[in-house]
């Protein structure tokens, strides 16, 4: 709480009083901010719009399976775990990417990459896991405090041609890897998948986020992917060339190793795509403040990756020009978006303050942003559901509709978390804090909660 206030008080609180300093002998000061802070919502609202209208279509890679998964190589999955957290799903996951794959046996290396401050008894289970059918190593990373340490581990054991990346909660569907490489195939070295939310029913909280999930995954991805050949590996159900991956590795001392991994594989050189039919569902956390944890740290891993990368995606002499300005939207927009969104708030105090008014219909530019603005939302919103796997269920259907009112305040929340990121980063707070896992009612292993 303390880092939200102190925020809110550098990045609100000081420009209300510059604001009021300006504004008293330069009134004109306050329109320029307001057509300033009015672009920016702009901007953003017609990325927004772009995405949505890009991903409607649907993208797949052009080989069929008939001709793919004869030819599919020997596989590795890597599954990344930190016991104490996931010590009750884990043997799932395994049983499931051992059986549940539609590859065959023998073309299925499966590592469990983890680590665990104390003996635990589900380790004794794993150990019996020796017997399957498929070659599975469990991989204790001593000294380990991270994921990207235990992948580093795996990759030395890697012995397929492709790598496929996965968290512990992770369970892909049968054609997901028959899927991915089709597009190494076609000279792609990093596949990322779509992840889709199991629990939906589990909270209220936990249904937002599966449209949420439907939104990054479908809309957004989709249509980066679609519009510039460019792609963001999300840290799990994601397909790498092994000898891609290994000679990039993983980052242990970066927040969001995955998004560093992304961005270093495609200055070296490497190819990368987004698949919506890849699917992989997952465990999304049921309550706030796990979940503000872990967006806290996407937020700071997020800032690391732009104060590390953002000069050299500019020098690169590989990347296109519009394929360099979106990846200044993803990061240093993405940096900045915070700040100025909440100006429109300081920009008003302070007017009111200084008893001058707002003409906000005054103008047509400023007619057009606010528009564009309030219409992003929804229209994100219908191409999310257009593509959910599960838009006819009649008790999830409401919530397309109140993803589509809230994506205004979701997005302050949201900026608070990467205000707060910016300030945990410049006083040197890089804590990791585990996101917590539950377990959902009912049947876990059931495609989408069905």
């Amino acid at each position: 709480m303390l880092y939200v206030v102190v925020a809110y008080g550098v990045f609100f609180g000081l420009p209300v009083l510059t604001y009021l300093l300006v504004g008293s002998w330069w009134p004109a000061s306050l329109t320029i901010v307001h057509f300033a802070v009015a672009t920016a919502y702009l901007v953003t609202a017609v990325v927004m719009l772009f995405e949505t209208a890009v991903a409607l279509p649907r993208r797949k890679a052009t080989l069929s399976h008939e001709d793919v998964l004869p030819r599919v190589p020997l596989v590795t999955v890597i599954v990344s775990a930190y016991l104490p957290n996931e010590r009750d799903l884990i043997a799932e996951t395994i049983l499931h990417l051992s059986t549940g794959l539609r590859v065959p046996s023998h073309r299925l290396q499966i590592i469990l990459a983890y680590n665990t401050p104390e003996h635990l008894p589900v380790e004794r289970e794993l150990e019996s896991f020796a017997g399957l059918s498929v070659s599975f190593t469990a991989l204790r990373v001593a000294g380990s405090r991270s994921k990207a340490e235990n992948v580093n581990a795996a990759l030395a054991l890697a012995e397929g041609e492709m790598t496929v990346l996965l968290d512990a909660d992770h369970l892909p569907e049968p054609d997901a890897i028959e899927s991915a490489y089709r597009w190494l195939l076609q000279g792609y070295d990093v596949v990322q998948g779509r992840c889709t939310v199991r629990n939906q029913r589990e909270t209220l909280f936990t249904r937002y986020l599966a449209i949420e999930f439907e939104h990054m995954y479908n809309v957004a991805h989709t249509g980066r992917s679609l519009a510039l050949d460019t792609a963001i590996f999300g840290g799990t159900n994601g397909y790498w060339r092994t000898s891609a991956l290994k000679r990039i590795g993983m980052d242990p001392h970066m927040l969001t190793e995955d998004i560093d991994s992304s961005i270093r594989a495609m200055l070296a050189g490497y190819r990368l795509v987004h698949d919506r039919s890849i699917i992989s569902s997952e465990l999304a956390t049921p309550r706030l403040r796990p979940w503000w944890n872990q967006r806290l740290r996407w937020a700071q891993g997020w800032l690391q990756v732009t104060l590390r990368h953002q000069s050299a995606i500019w020098r690169s002499p590989t990347l296109s020009v519009p394929t360099k300005l979106y990846w200044t939207y993803l990061l240093s927009w993405r940096e900045i978006f915070p700040f100025l969104s909440l100006q429109v708030f300081s920009l008003l105090l302070a007017s009111s303050l200084l008893d001058r008014s707002i003409d906000w219909l005054g103008h047509p530019y400023l007619i057009v942003t606010a528009v564009l603005t309030l219409l992003a939302g929804p229209a994100a919103a219908f191409a999310t559901y257009r593509a959910a796997l599960w838009r006819t269920r009649e008790d999830l259907r409401g919530w397309f509709v109140i993803f589509a009112v809230s994506t205004l305040p979701y997005v302050m929340l949201k900026n608070t978390v990467a205000m707060v990121a910016i300030m945990r980063e410049l006083l040197g707070e890089r804590t990791w804090r585990v996101t917590t896992r539950w377990q959902p009612a009912g049947n876990p292993t059931s495609r989408y909660s069905a």
